[in-house]
């Protein structure tokens, strides 16, 4: 069975406002499941989002560092 985080719950773990998360969800960078008035996102795709996203931000660094 999968298991499922919330918006607040992401939004922690990266340490981003629940805006920031809600704005990647509806770009579509981050698979959410919307359920009645709340989205919820599934744990493995958040892990997958969190990759991607770090790889990112690491990729910005070292193009600030040159």
């Amino acid at each position: 069975m999968k298991e499922y985080i919330t918006v607040r719950e992401v939004g922690k773990a990266l340490d981003k406002s629940k805006d920031w998360v809600y704005r990647h969800i509806w770009a579509g960078n981050l698979k959410a499941i919307l359920v009645g008035h709340q989205y919820i996102i599934a744990r493995e795709d958040f892990e997958e989002f969190k990759k991607a996203y770090e790889k990112q931000r690491e990729a910005k660094k070292k193009d600030r560092e040159k």
